[in-house]
């Protein structure tokens, strides 16, 4: 689980977010998991997201994205994604996920134009959205009707009165897991007992990780992180 303030010496939370970790998941493994995958998760169930769909899934090495794009395949989804360097490009097709390497993440040019190859004449039944911009704008467009685009962003997101509306069914929908999280404790709660429940029965897997010592290297560790590495 999780608690507010984790990075304090002492950090007291609710206990409902705490749930017994199964053994098939080590500490470290288990702990890039809490918000993850409940993100990726609600924003699937909220889509309607089934076998057969075609999804996209932007910034797909990402914490969200690797999870998403495992979660597709569980579901038997066509995924798609966009990344950046061709590193990422190249991390994802040895992990076995070669199709979500379809397009750029940084450039709205290329993304475009990726998409449009990739899909043909085809459309998206889901969006799961952390870019901006262009990219949001294209992705939306690419729907099919009955459609949806959840958002998961932060910054530079539209509202839902500001969403255009192609098809009367296709839809715009933020996901915001940490506001449920502090407004729905036992709901979240519930998230993380399924989280542990499929971990326990190997559907769910810890994401890649590189673990610091917290006494001695919390400044190497911090400076790793903001590298995007």
């Amino acid at each position: 689980g999780f608690s507010p303030g984790a990075l304090q010496s002492l950090s007291r939370g609710p206990t409902a977010y705490l749930v017994p970790r199964p053994s098939a998941l080590s500490p470290d493994a288990a702990c890039t998991l809490s918000i993850v995958w409940s993100t990726v998760h609600v924003s699937f169930e909220v889509a309607g997201s089934r076998a057969g769909h075609a999804g996209l899934i932007h910034a797909a090495a990402g914490g969200v994205g690797l999870n998403a794009t495992e979660y597709a395949m569980w579901l038997r989804m066509r995924a798609l994604g966009t990344l950046g360097s061709l590193a990422k490009h190249r991390h994802l097709r040895l992990a076995g996920h070669g199709e979500a390497c379809t397009a750029s993440s940084r450039d709205a040019t290329a993304f475009t134009h990726g998409l449009g190859s990739t899909l043909s004449s085809g459309r998206l039944e889901c969006v799961l959205n952390s870019l901006s911009n262009d990219f949001t704008a294209v992705s939306f467009a690419s729907l099919a009707e009955g459609g949806c685009f959840a958002e998961i962003g932060k910054r530079g997101i539209w509202s839902r009165d500001y969403a255009p509306r192609p098809a009367p069914t296709v839809r715009y929908e933020p996901i915001a897991v940490d506001v449920d999280m502090g407004e729905k404790p036992m709901w979240q709660q519930g998230m993380l007992g399924w989280t542990g429940a499929r971990a326990a029965q190997y559907v769910v897997r810890g994401l890649p990780r590189a673990v610091f010592d917290f006494r001695s290297s919390i400044k190497l560790a911090l400076q790793f992180l903001r590298k995007g590495h």
